[in-house]
C-alpha cells in the first residue's frame, strides 16, 4: 500500500557526532491514499528511528503536511541543504537536545544527487 525511506546524511562542517536521516521517498499507492497511510508510514518510521538512536531527521517537503509530525524549519537550527531550498527544508528532533550545537549543510546520499547537464 506504501512506502517509507530514511537514508544517512551528513551535517558538512560540523565536528562532533550526529546521527541525521534524511526522509524521502514517501509514497502511497493511488487507491490507498487519503487514508492515513502516509501519515501512519511516517509516524511509526520516526518511531522506529527513535528507537534506533537517530538525534534527528530532515525531509524536504510541504510544511503544512510535515509540521503536523513535528517538523521545524531547520534554518531555526542553523542547518541548510546541499540543494540550496530554505522553504519546506525542515527537521525533527528525536530527543531533547539533539541538535545542540550542530549547524552546517546536510549532504544527501549520492543517489539524491541531482544530474549533471
Amino acid at each position: 500500500m506504501g512506502h517509507i525511506l530514511f537514508s544517512p546524511t551528513t551535517v558538512a562542517d560540523h565536528g562532533g557526532t550526529v546521527d541525521l536521516v534524511g526522509l524521502a521517498p514517501v509514497g502511497v499507492r493511488p487507491e490507498n491514499q487519503n487514508e492515513g497511510v502516509g501519515s501512519l508510514l511516517i509516524q511509526h518510521g520516526l518511531a522506529k528511528c527513535r528507537d534506533a538512536g537517530v538525534d534527528a531527521v530532515v525531509v524536504l517537503g510541504d510544511r503544512a503536511y510535515y509540521s503536523q509530525f513535528g517538523f521545524e524549519e531547520a534554518s531555526e537550527y542553523g542547518l541548510g541543504n546541499e540543494y540550496g531550498a530554505d522553504e519546506g527544508f525542515m527537521v525533527k528532533p528525536l530527543h531533547e537536545g539533539a541538535l545542540d550545537g550542530v549547524d552546517g549543510t546536510v549532504a544527501y546520499q549520492p543517489e539524491f544527487q541531482q544530474p549533471e547537464n
